[in-house]
Parts: C-alpha cells; structure tokens; sequence
C-alpha cells in the first residue's frame, strides 16, 4: 500500500488491471481516501486554476472549456499514476477520448457493466462500445441496467454526480471493501481485452463527416450504426473481438474512402489532451469559420487538393461539402459541374 508524504492518496500500487475504467478507478480512489470530487490532486488544468470543471465526463475524461467552449482533458493521466504510485501505461484506453467525435455514435452515452467482472472489482470503458453485446473475458451479457432496473443515465459518467462505489439510487454497489482494494480478478484474466482496444486502436484513425446541424447528424450517426458491418469491412477495421451481427439496412451506395498522408492523420485526429491554456491559444491560430476539428481538417485538404489541381475558385464544392456532408448530394453536384465550362475539369 502506498501511503506517506510522497504519495497522495492511498493505493495498492499494481491493482489497476489491463483496460480499467478511469470512472471506476476514480471512484476507488475516492473511496479509499474519503475525497469529494473538488478534492482530486490530479485535475488536468494550469496550476494557477483552482478546483477541476464541473462537468467532467468520465468516459471520454472530457470537459468543456468555459472560455471557448473546447472540449479539454478533465483528469491528467500522469498526475493520476503518480498519485496512485503507478505507471501511466496502466491506463491505456481508460477512458475514450482518443475516438474522434465522428465515430462516437459507436459508443453507449453511458456506462455498461458485466456483472460477473464487477463482483472481482473490474469495468471497463471499452463495454460501452455498442458493437459489444457480450463480455470478452466472461461471455455474460453486458448490462446497462442497475439492480432497480432503470437504465445507467448518462450522467452516471459525470463527476459530480457519482456516489463513488454505488449508483444513484443506492441499490447497486460497484464494489466491495475488498475489491475496492485490490480486485479479485487476475491480469492474465483481461487478455480478451486487447482485441477490443485493438480494434479500437485502428477505429481512431477514422474520420468521417460531420454536419452542423444536431437532427441532420443523428440521421448521419443513423447511416452508420445502420450499415457498420460494411464500413468495417471497406475499412480493413475486422472485428471488435466478437463478430459484427448483419447490417439491419445494408448501404444502398457504395462507401468512398479517402487515405489522408501521415502528416494530415497527425493533424485530423485531435483527442481531448490539451489543456485549457493549449486550447485557447489554439482559438487564436484557427479562424472561427474553420473549426480545429477532424472533419474539417479533411475538407480542408480537399479545398487545397482542387485549388492546387482542379481550378481555382472551384474549392467552394469543399466548403459546400463541409456544410452539408451528404454523399449523394455531392456526387449529383460534381456530376452536374463536371464540365469545361463551370472551370472544372473533366473526369479522366
């Protein structure tokens, strides 16, 4: 156990397993020390900033800046290993941020649970991927229920709503004494994990498009849990460590993918790791039109692509694109400019 001047919290040093939870993590420290949430050492935000947002999503280890309104990282991963005298390579995909805001229509907005891993003192984040029906380690049914039968609201990831160790309602604990302390399960145990953060690891390099508009973007998030089995398949993703059950509505369109260099994959996927000083200085550097975000990292390589190569001028089809990413309506567009005298030119 870790306790004395150097370290500041109480732990077992070794006890966080292959893929755990940072929500669930957080509440054992938090149990294990007495703390409240405003008490955390390990905020992400400047010294100089007292005290941690007051909405901080857990699952993603994200809140929102108030001064420009930049989803920023909530918790420092390296303040919370060494709070709890452990490596930071512990907490891979403890949350998951990483994921682009694109393909997050993939996740649960909430948490899910096998109950069978909870009993030894093990959740992790990855349960919440919707394409998980059943557990990797045990092949229980993952449940996003509690024991009074409502469903886990969204806000069960949010700091300052949690009852650390228990749900809301107080009919449900996450934990016992013991595994609150160390849990029961071994690590050797986790290794169906690694499939899933696997698949994960390549999930994080897609971007897709985003609109504006909330209603027109459910319907986008709509086309994509809809027909998932024949994005993975177009994009080489394979399966999340269980097979992809068949498209309820196959894709009636074929799916165009375009492979960014290594230089604008750096630039596109942007997780929430700066911190709020990193993310006001950026607001600086980006004009308010064009947003520091994946897609539009995108659609501005396509803009430069068809200035440079296609006619100039012509880059206001990018922008149309951006503003309303609908893939038919972008090739009846191009179809209907594809002549000489629009300045483009014609397909070879």
């Amino acid at each position: 156990m870790t306790t004395g001047p150097s370290a500041r919290l109480t732990w077992h040093q070794g006890s966080v397993l292959p893929y755990s939870s940072l929500w669930h993590t957080v509440q054992r420290a938090m149990s294990l020390n007495a703390l409240r949430p405003k008490e955390l050492a390990f905020c992400g935000r400047g010294a100089d900033q007292a005290g941690i947002p007051r909405h901080v999503n857990l699952l993603y280890n994200e809140a929102v800046d108030g001064l420009c309104g930049a989803r920023v990282e909530a918790l420092s991963m390296r303040s919370l290993a060494q709070a709890l005298g452990e490596q930071e390579a512990v907490f891979a995909w403890a949350h998951l941020g990483r994921l682009p805001r694109s393909v997050r229509s993939l996740i649960a907005p909430g948490i899910r649970v096998c109950r069978t891993c909870m009993a030894r003192g093990y959740h992790s984040a990855l349960y919440s991927l919707r394409l998980l029906q059943t557990c990797p380690i045990h092949g229980c049914e993952l449940d996003d229920r509690c024991n009074c039968g409502e469903l886990f609201a969204d806000d069960q990831v949010v700091l300052h709503h949690m009852n650390a160790g228990y749900c809301r309602c107080g009919r449900m604990a996450y934990f016992t004494g013991q595994t609150c302390r160390r849990p029961t399960m071994r690590h050797d145990e986790t290794a169906p994990m690694s499939v899933v953060a696997t698949w994960l690891e390549r999930l994080a390099g897609v971007i897709r498009p985003s609109p504006g508009d909330h209603q027109a973007q459910r319907a986008h998030d709509r086309i994509l849990l809809d027909s998932v089995g024949a994005w993975c398949a177009e994009l080489n993703l394979g399966n999340p460590g269980s097979a992809i059950t068949r498209d309820p509505q196959p894709l009636r369109v074929s799916i165009s993918v375009a492979r960014l260099s290594t230089i604008e994959c750096a630039n596109a996927v942007r997780p929430a790791t700066h911190s709020r000083q990193g993310a006001a200085s950026t607001r600086g550097k980006h004009s308010l039109y064009w947003a520091g975000d994946d897609a539009t990292t995108t659609y501005r390589s396509l803009a430069r692509h068809i200035r440079r190569h296609v006619a100039r001028g012509a880059e206001a089809h990018a922008i149309d694109f951006m503003l309303n990413p609908d893939p038919l309506q972008m090739g009846a567009r191009m179809l209907r400019s594809a002549n000489p005298a629009n300045g483009v030119r014609e397909p070879c």
